[in-house]
């Protein structure tokens, strides 16, 4: 009888112990699931940052695209211009050498 009530005392303080150590592991596992979301949060900051980047330089290249046709239809505009100015000059100085 005395030998029951002795182990039935063991057991209660190992139920103790590995109760106290089942304790321990669950806060350090909150603890990393804590760290683990803070560093998912940090991550979808990045690409949420780099979504914007993203954004900023598509604006931009499209700025680009139509500065470069601005300046494709100024260039043929100048040609024109100039071609005419020449067929104009060339038209006055024929009907000069002409007269």
């Amino acid at each position: 009888m005395v030998r029951q009530i002795i182990e039935d005392l063991e057991r209660g303080d190992l139920c103790a112990k590995e109760n106290e150590s089942y304790l321990k592991d669950i806060e350090n596992l909150n603890q990393a699931m804590t760290a683990k979301d803070g560093q998912i949060a940090n991550l979808i900051d990045i690409k949420n940052n780099l979504n914007g980047v993203i954004d900023e330089k598509n604006i931009q290249i499209e700025k680009q695209k139509k500065y470069q046709q601005t300046l494709q239809r100024q260039r043929r505009w100048n040609l024109y211009k100039g071609w005419a100015g020449g067929l104009g000059v060339g038209a006055v100085i024929g009907i000069v050498l002409m007269l």
